[in-house]
């Protein structure tokens, strides 16, 4: 979060020895770290909440999309089989062969 190094930290301690005195800084230092652990826990909290709610969403965009291409391959596969079935002769009527020649028909070679 801060880059902050060994002589900066002494620098800060320092000026707070001085301004604060030997017996406040100590109380003061562990309030201040208290609210700084306070307010790291807080950003880590927020940034979960954030990574969550953005995976959500991709989620459903992935999910959208998946739905549109479903979509869009049934509208292409149903209409050809449609149009195919429609375009089908209509079956024999029950009951009679087809490839059976008639009994009563003259058509014999004699």
């Amino acid at each position: 979060m801060f880059d902050i190094g060994f002589w900066e930290i002494s620098l800060i301690f320092v000026l707070g020895l001085l301004i604060l005195g030997p017996e406040r800084l100590p109380r003061v230092a562990r309030s201040t770290g208290l609210w700084l652990g306070k307010a790291r826990n807080t950003m880590r909290k927020l940034q979960r909440e954030i990574q969550r709610e953005l995976m959500i969403e991709e989620t459903r965009a992935a999910v959208d999309e998946a739905r549109r291409a479903y979509d869009e391959v049934k509208a292409n596969t149903i209409g050809p089989v449609t149009e195919t079935q429609d375009d089908t002769p209509a079956p024999a009527p029950t009951g009679t062969n087809v490839h059976q020649p008639n009994p009563d028909s003259d058509d014999r070679n004699s």
